[in-house]
């Protein structure tokens, strides 16, 4: 549901009443993940000179975020807007730099961080592989993040893992715990995933009784229903 092409493909039958909300959900998810790759590009960019600095990762997010805020209407320019973000991230860098003391943040860097910020435009960029081998930047990154270094090579992979991991949490009363990575956007990606589980165990409730019928005569060699 989190991955329904709309645009294409027909919505399925029994949760079609719910299709917006799981639209909706869906671009929230996107937008989180989004979010969350361009936090952590800053991070390897810039290194153990951040590391720590009260505030600062707030501020950063709450940038990003009023930029990608209008990601999935008509009028938005993916292009335009990881343009923009990484010319603010720049500026708000630098200033954050100059202030604590340390060097400047040079073009080259500068360069490198707007480059790998626009790359994320692409639907099969790697940015997460970039934290593969361990090095300063890594470091930092898992002290800001959190401690699992077993970072997956995409963000909506890790979503979609967490997602599936509160469905799970939903049956076995364990709470699923937050996957490495996706800290900054930890109370935003919670309060989705239960949204998204109360509706899918709703649904779940509604039609189970029909679809359990028909997969009883399908696994018990009693054919297919019509």
């Amino acid at each position: 549901m989190l991955r329904w092409d709309h645009a294409s493909d027909p919505f399925p039958e029994t949760v079609l009443m719910d299709q917006v909300r799981f639209q909706e959900m869906q671009q929230e998810a996107e937008r989180l993940a989004l979010l969350c790759s361009v936090l952590l590009i800053v991070y390897t960019t810039t290194g153990d000179a951040i590391s720590g600095l009260p505030g600062l990762m707030e501020t950063l997010k709450n940038t990003v975020s009023v930029i990608l805020a209008d990601m999935h209407t008509p009028s938005y320019s993916a292009q335009e807007a990881l343009a923009t973000i990484g010319e603010k991230l720049c500026v708000e860098l630098s200033q954050c730099l100059s202030q604590h003391g340390y060097s400047p943040f040079s073009a080259d860097r500068k360069n490198t961080l707007r480059s790998q910020i626009s790359a994320t435009i692409h639907p099969d960029n790697t940015v997460r592989k970039l934290m593969g081998k361990s090095s300063d930047a890594y470091d930092c990154v898992v002290r800001e993040f959190g401690s699992d270094r077993d970072l997956l090579s995409s963000s909506d992979s890790r979503v979609q893992s967490y997602f599936l991991a509160s469905l799970e949490f939903s049956q076995h009363k364990t709470p699923p715990s937050l996957p490495g990575g996706l800290a900054p956007v930890g109370r935003e990606l919670k309060e989705l995933a239960v949204r998204f589980s109360r509706l899918v165990i709703f649904n779940k409730l509604v039609f189970s009784p029909f679809y359990q019928k028909i997969l009883h005569k399908i696994l018990t060699g009693g054919g297919e229903s019509p």
